[in-house]
C-alpha cells in the first residue's frame, strides 16, 4: 500500500502518538517502572524522528514509498518484537549522548542564556512599542473628542 501526506499523517499520529500514549497511561497506571522506562525511551526517539523528519520531508518526498517508510519506521519503534527505539538508543544515540553529555550541557547553558538576553532586550522594546502606540491612541481619541465637540456646536 502507498500511502501519501495526508494518510501518512493520520496514520503517523494513530500509530506513533495515539497507540503509545495509551500503552504509557496503561504502563503508568499499573505500576510497570521498566514499561515506563521502556515508553519514556520511544518518546525520546519518536522526539528526534520528529526532528529529523522535518529535514527528510524537504530532500526525500519523491522517493517511492518515503511516507509508507515513516510510518513503519515509527511502528518499529514501538513494536514489542522489534523494539527500534530501545535499540537504537542503547547502541546508538546513549553512547554518543554519554560521550558528548558534557559539551551538549555547554551549549544549552549557552544558548539559555542568548534565549533570555534576547527575551529581554525584545521584552524592552515590546513595552517601549506598546507605551508609545497606547500614546498615539490615546491622543488621537483626545483629538477626536475635540472634534466631536465641535460638530456638536456647529449643530446649535
Amino acid at each position: 500500500m502507498v500511502l501519501g501526506d495526508f494518510s501518512c499523517r493520520i496514520l503517523l499520529n494513530l500509530c506513533g502518538y495515539v497507540w503509545p500514549a495509551y500503552q504509557c497511561f496503561k504502563a503508568i497506571e499499573q505500576g510497570q517502572n521498566d514499561a515506563v522506562r521502556d515508553w519514556c525511551i520511544y518518546w525520546f526517539m519518536l522526539a528526534l524522528f520528529t526532528t529529523a523528519e522535518r529535514l527528510l520531508d524537504i530532500f526525500a518526498w519523491w522517493l517511492p514509498m518515503y511516507y509508507t517508510a515513516k510510518v513503519a519506521f515509527v511502528i518499529y519503534l514501538w513494536h514489542p518484537k522489534t523494539q527500534g527505539a530501545i535499540s537504537l538508543y542503547t547502541h546508538t544515540v546513549q553512547p554518543l549522548l554519554r560521550q558528548n553529555e558534557a559539551l551538549i550541557d555547554q551549549h544549552f547553558e549557552g544558548g539559555k542564556a542568548w534565549a533570555f538576553d534576547a527575551l529581554a532586550s525584545n521584552f524592552k522594546w515590546l513595552v517601549s512599542s506598546l507605551q508609545s502606540k497606547a500614546t498615539m491612541a490615546i491622543v488621537q481619541l483626545q483629538q477626536l473628542k475635540v472634534i466631536q465637540s465641535l460638530l456638536l456646536l456647529c449643530k446649535f
